[in-house]
C-alpha cells in the first residue's frame, strides 16, 4: 500500500480521536443549569463533547470531566445515537489504519485491500453522523459549533479520500506497468557461438621440412590435435 494512503488513514483516525474524545465538540452559551448535563453550569460557555464536558469550578477553574452515569442516563436519543456513532468510527477508522500500517510492510490480496477501503469508508459516515449531538435538547439552547466538529468534518474527509486511493490506486498502478512481450512462435533468437581456443605450435623434422600442430579445445572440454608436415618452401 502507498505511503500516502497509509498517512492520510493516520491522520484521519487521529482527526477521530480529537473529535470524539474531546470536551468541545460544541458550545452552548448559557447562565443556565443544563437539565440534561446534570450539575453542569456556567457563566459563560461550556464545551459539551460526547463523552466528556467542560467543568467549571471556582476562580473559573475549567477541566474536562467525564459524564457520570446519571448524566448519562438523562440524555437524549439524538445524545445517545451520537455517542454510538462516535464508538463506531473510532472501531472503524482504527482498524482501518492498523491495517494500512500492516499493508505498508506486507503484501495482502485484493479482497483485504477492498475491505480496507470498506471500513474507511464506514468510518468516514459514522464520523458525521456524531453531529447528530446537534439535534439534542443539550442545543435546543445557544448551540454552537466547536473544535471537535470541525475535526469531525477533517476526519470524514480524510478518510474518505484515503478509501478513494485504497480503491483506485492499485488499479492505476497496475494501468501502468508496461506488458510482457508474449515470445512469437517460430522466432529463433540468435546466440552467441561456441567459444574454442586455438594454440598452433611448430618443429623442424628435417632441412626444409617442418611440422605444424594445431591443437584446439572445444566448449565441452574435448581436444582435436591436427599435425601437418610442410616444407619450409612450400610455405
Amino acid at each position: 500500500m502507498s505511503a500516502l494512503a497509509t498517512s492520510l488513514g493516520v491522520l484521519a483516525y487521529i482527526f477521530t480521536l480529537i473529535a470524539t474524545l474531546g470536551c468541545h465538540f460544541v458550545k452552548i452559551d448559557t447562565t443556565a443549569n443544563v437539565s440534561e448535563l446534570s450539575g453542569l453550569r456556567t457563566d459563560a460557555s461550556v464545551g459539551v463533547g460526547l463523552f466528556s464536558y467542560d467543568r467549571t469550578y471556582s476562580f473559573s477553574v475549567t477541566t474536562c470531566d467525564d459524564y457520570t452515569s446519571d448524566q448519562i442516563d438523562s440524555f437524549d436519543g439524538p445524545f445517545r445515537a451520537a455517542r454510538f456513532f462516535g464508538y463506531l468510527s473510532n472501531t472503524f477508522n482504527g482498524v482501518a489504519t492498523l491495517m494500512l500500517v500492516v499493508m505498508s510492510c506486507v503484501n495482502f490480496g485484493k479482497i483485504v485491500v477492498k475491505a480496507v477501503g470498506v471500513l474507511l469508508l464506514l468510518g468516514s459516515l459514522f464520523t458525521m453522523l456524531t453531529f447528530n449531538l446537534f439535534a439534542s435538547e443539550v442545543c435546543d439552547l445557544n448551540c454552537e459549533f466547536g473544535r471537535g466538529a470541525g475535526y469531525a468534518i477533517g476526519s470524514s474527509l480524510t478518510a474518505l479520500l484515503t478509501a478513494v486511493i485504497v480503491f483506485y490506486v492499485p488499479s492505476i498502478e497496475k494501468a501502468l506497468e508496461l506488458p510482457e512481450t508474449p515470445p512469437v512462435a517460430g522466432l529463433v533468437h540468435p546466440t552467441s557461438a561456441p567459444s574454442t581456443a586455438n594454440s598452433v605450435s611448430e618443429s623442424f623434422l628435417s632441412e626444409g621440412v617442418k611440422k605444424v600442430t594445431k591443437t584446439t579445445i572445444h566448449p565441452d572440454g574435448s581436444t582435436t590435435v591436427e599435425e601437418t608436415v610442410v616444407r619450409i618452401e612450400d610455405a
